[in-house]
């Protein structure tokens, strides 16, 4: 039987993957089983046969749907063999976890669960054991065969030919099958818009396929830092605290000449603080105010905090970084939906693309390829202005540089508006996620008087704006969620605040932009290697640079004219073979490393 909403389609299949992962290398395919939905007739290839494979066994046309559990996994499987993709998706993973997901800041879940044990481990994915356990599916899955079977997988003792072993491989996938069929009956009634799910099942299929293409880096590089990272963190030391008063012996910022700093500099208050009060040594935070009030000096510490812990080490000694694999390209996996706001993400802080931007510059295209890394620019204010249709924001985003546009529009001179950009962009950003007055003002370091005129001004100039905020919290609490344009929702309860329902909107409307790129740019033949935030990194042939890039560039706009109401400005930059995937500001830091890496050689 098809599910009702699914009878427009001419058919469906339930599909399961078994694979060998190797860190940094493409999936190896085992076995792969494959059911039409409705029917009770399960076809499990083995690897021999699949190798063999010159199209799908099934329909892909987008006349057709597929369900997985867990699309990345099933996509970056069938890429790898380069054999045909499913055009429609349901990832009963990414269903399951919508169903659970809760608009609740990450730093007040641990009370919510404690309160909420009804919820099965909101906000986080989980396992297809674990949804067919909630979701009440008969006959439930054998979490001891499926352990032992997996082992067998990917210990590789099918290589061995036992004919017992492959029986038992066999079994393990179609019995996955079976349980994604039932558990797709479970959760179907549960969609509620078919449209939706689709967007979110293409997505999480296309993270696997970047998964599967891998970044290119500069292996030699590479290699270099994993051996010499020690090393330069010495020389980098020696630089940095030459006197021995900044750092800890064991490497940590010191409180007692941070607290110093902080003072003199007269902005100890506007610094983030921990919960027992005292300033932050996170490499962010350091960052931003060292940024925000020019100073050279706490800008060498936040790198330091940064180097500390990109260049750490696991257990064995080695230097913690994504896989390489044998190609050059490092590959691993990212959650389509890590967040409650729906953005995508690595679960691996060590991830390559989520460290510092500077660490990119091991990113090099191949001979033939050039990389574009397409990101849009100020976005959050764009998508508050596109949702919201507050005219006076859109002006303020048309015109280039939107908190340097709102200190001029409340009557600063030229030179008097860029040195209060800062405090005008903390501002915006500030009145976006439901920062008070009072932290607002010891954030910007300005009078209270000050603040109070800035505060006062926003809220004139941006007054639809302002009344689209309350409504959006309003509503969310009357209905008990909240949701996009596009889908993305999450449930709403009487502790959630409203600064977090201000955020969520913002970021989960972004979420959308990004999805909906991806969707448009893999329908133009496009391959993204990697989403980062309001970002995306392109492949493509050094010959078609100039064509793609363009076509890249349309793309994105008209994704967020969709999304969001407002197309929004995208800044892109080229890199050919020979050159590293840096910027203006990130090339100094990139560039220190390298003399430090020379200078131990």
């Amino acid at each position: 039987m098809i599910p009702a909403s699914l009878e427009a389609f001419a058919g469906g299949y339930v599909i399961d993957a078994e694979y060998v992962h190797t860190a940094g290398e493409p999936l190896d395919p085992v076995a792969f089983g494959v059911m039409e939905v409705g029917t009770e007739c399960v076809q499990v290839y083995r690897r021999e046969e699949i190798l063999r494979w010159t199209e799908l066994p099934f329909p892909c046309d987008p006349a057709h749907f597929v369900v997985s559990y867990n699309a990345p996994a099933e996509s970056a499987f069938l890429h790898a063999l380069g054999v045909g993709m499913p055009a429609m998706w349901i990832d009963l993973m990414a269903e399951s976890r919508t169903l659970r997901n809760i608009a609740i800041a990450k730093r007040f879940m641990k009370p919510f669960q404690q309160a909420h044990p009804e919820i099965y481990r909101p906000n986080q994915d989980i396992t297809l054991l674990e949804s067919v356990d909630i979701f009440g599916v008969e006959g439930g899955g054998d979490a001891d065969f499926k352990e032992v079977s997996r082992e067998l997988v990917m210990s590789r003792q099918w290589e061995s030919g036992d004919e017992g072993i492959w029986q038992q491989i066999c079994a393990y996938c179609e019995s996955d099958v079976r349980l994604t069929a039932r558990l797709l009956m479970k959760v179907e009634p549960h969609i509620g818009n078919l449209q939706e799910a689709l967007i979110r099942g293409r997505y999480a299929a296309e993270q696997g396929r970047m998964t599967a293409r891998g970044i290119p880096v500069d292996r030699h590089m590479l290699q270099r830092l994993k051996v010499e990272h020690l090393q330069i963190l010495q020389r980098y030391r020696e630089e940095v605290d030459p006197d021995g008063t900044r750092l800890t012996p064991k490497g940590r910022i010191s409180q007692t000449w941070l607290a110093r700093k902080l003072t003199a500099l007269g902005i100890k208050p506007q610094h983030p603080h921990t919960r027992t009060g005292k300033a932050s040594t996170k490499a962010a935070d350091l960052t931003e105010t060292a940024g925000e009030f020019g100073d050279e000096e706490l800008r060498r510490i936040a790198q330091w905090a940064q180097l500390v812990k990109i260049f750490s080490e696991g257990k064995d000694g080695e230097l913690k970084f994504s896989a390489m694999g044998a190609d050059g390209r490092v590959r691993y996996s990212q959650l389509p939906f890590l967040t409650n706001t729906g953005r995508s993400g690595a679960f691996e802080e060590t991830a390559l693309m989520s460290l510092p931007k500077w660490m990119r510059g091991l990113v090099q295209p191949l001979p033939g390829e050039v990389l574009l890394c397409a990101d849009f620019s100020a976005e959050e204010f764009a998508v508050a202005a596109g949702l919201s249709k507050d005219v006076q924001m859109q002006q303020a985003y048309a015109a280039g540089d939107p908190y340097l546009s709102m200190a001029l529009a409340a009557g600063l001179e030229e030179d008097q508006a860029r040195q209060a950009r800062p405090m005008y962009k903390s501002l915006v950003l500030g009145k976006m996620f439901g920062m008070g007055l009072q932290r607002f003002r010891e954030r910007s370091g300005v009078s209270y008087a000050q603040a109070v005129q800035a505060w006062r001004f926003f809220d004139r100039e941006f007054a639809r704006f302002r009344e689209w905020q309350k409504r959006i919290a309003m509503l969310a609490r009357q209905r008990g969620w909240i949701k996009t344009r596009y889908g993305w929702m999450a449930r709403v309860y009487p502790a959630t605040r409203d600064t977090s329902l201000m955020n969520w909107i913002i970021q989960s409307s972004a979420g959308d932009v990004l999805r909906l790129t991806v969707l448009l740019l893999a329908e133009a033949g496009i391959d993204v290697l990697m989403t980062m935030h309001d970002a995306v990194l392109v492949s493509c042939p050094e010959s078609q640079a100039a064509e793609i890039s363009a076509e890249v560039v349309r793309i994105m706009r008209e994704a967020a004219e969709i999304a969001v109401g407002l197309a929004i400005r995208v800044e892109l930059l080229e890199v050919r073979p020979g050159e590293r995937l840096l910027s203006k500001d990130t090339l100094p830091e990139w560039q220190r490393v390298m003399d430090l890496l020379e200078s131990v050689a």
